[in-house]
């Protein structure tokens, strides 16, 4: 269970970078069943943008993104927040 060591209470937040929107959307449901919030996303620019000024604790990011690579993707994100 996410976050089953944490005080009921505690709500985490988490960002989905996927381009298929069934994929964002069953992962996004995961997460917010057990209570945390979860912001999708379907491309790494949008991503970017919003993780540099918010601090995520879970970031799955599909491989392979159309144009974006998604582990260029995850490398920028531990550059941005390396926490």
């Amino acid at each position: 269970m996410l976050g089953s060591e944490l005080a009921p209470s505690t709500t985490l937040p988490a960002a989905v970078v996927d381009d298929e929107p069934g994929t964002c959307l069953f992962l996004q449901s995961v997460v917010t069943a057990e209570r945390h919030s979860c912001t999708t996303f379907s491309r790494g620019s949008e991503a970017q943008r919003y993780l540099s000024g918010t601090t995520v604790d879970l970031v799955p990011v599909d491989v392979y993104l159309g144009a974006t690579n998604g582990i260029d993707l995850v490398q920028s994100f531990l550059q941005m927040q390396p926490q």
